[in-house]
């Protein structure tokens, strides 16, 4: 998971460097299609109507926002969609670990420091902590 999460950050840095900041913005507004999407295949979760609707809408907005700053910037439109993947993916493995072992906010607090880190270790568990 921190992993995926630095790469997330580099790679939407380097996006941001390569397509203007309007254009950046209404492609990482596909974010939400793509999380339903990786939901389906990795957990076979379909949304209801209402949500598909709502975010049907929210990506017709972003083509109409966009397509005035449209250009040809292949490299950095492909990062753009790889950063939305990846935060995707990130939401997604966040989701089901919730659900499997369901934290407290701190734990998950905690566990992103950790996995941001590149290790898991130097994190105090919960109940080490004084108050």
């Amino acid at each position: 998971m921190g992993v995926t999460y630095v790469v997330n950050v580099g790679c939407g840095l380097l996006a941001l460097q390569l397509v203007n900041v309007p254009m950046f913005f209404c492609l990482r507004r596909l974010v939400a299609p793509v999380v339903l999407i990786y939901e389906y295949l990795t957990m076979g979760k379909v949304a209801d109507r209402g949500v598909q609707g709502s975010i049907a809408v929210i990506v017709l907005g972003a083509i109409i926002a966009g397509w005035d700053t449209l250009n040809d910037d292949v490299m950095g439109y492909s990062l753009t969609m790889l950063n939305n993947l990846l935060t995707a993916a990130g939401s997604v493995m966040v989701r089901d670990c919730h659900e499997d072992v369901s934290p407290g906010a701190v734990e998950l607090c905690r566990a992103s420091t950790a996995a941001a880190r590149g290790h898991g270790g130097g994190v105090p568990p919960a109940a080490s902590v004084a108050s």
